[in-house]
């Protein structure tokens, strides 16, 4: 599981402060750019019968207390195997490198979306 949070206390009381569209447009952003990271792992996930591609989601936004985050996984039960290897079978990665092919790109997108939200 990769996970994506905004954890700046500044910016998180900013959005706990604004009401309806505002609010509701940082959580988009975060939404944007944790699909990024979702599509990008869909791209590098091996492929034999295509359930564990199909499986890769991100979660809903999540509020909490002092930050907002989204999840971007699956819940295959080999994934992590696929993902770390094992003892027989060399790793292939497809989340982590999805963060490190798209995490920028991501971060972009949350940026604008506050930017929007903020100006």
């Amino acid at each position: 599981m990769v996970t994506i949070q905004v954890t700046d206390e500044g910016v998180i009381s900013g959005l706990r402060s604004m009401k309806g569209k505002a609010f509701e447009r940082s959580k988009a952003g975060l939404k944007s750019g944790a699909l990024l990271i979702t599509n990008e792992a869909k791209e590098l996930v091996p492929v034999l019968s295509g359930n564990l591609k199909r499986s890769i989601h991100d979660e809903p936004v999540e509020v909490k207390l002092n930050e907002l985050s989204s999840k971007i996984g699956t819940n295959v039960e080999y994934g992590p195997k696929i993902e770390f290897g094992g003892s027989r079978k060399a790793a292939q990665g497809y989340l982590r490198p999805a963060l490190d092919e798209k995490g920028d790109e991501a971060i972009n997108e949350i940026k604008e979306s506050l930017m929007i939200v903020f100006r």
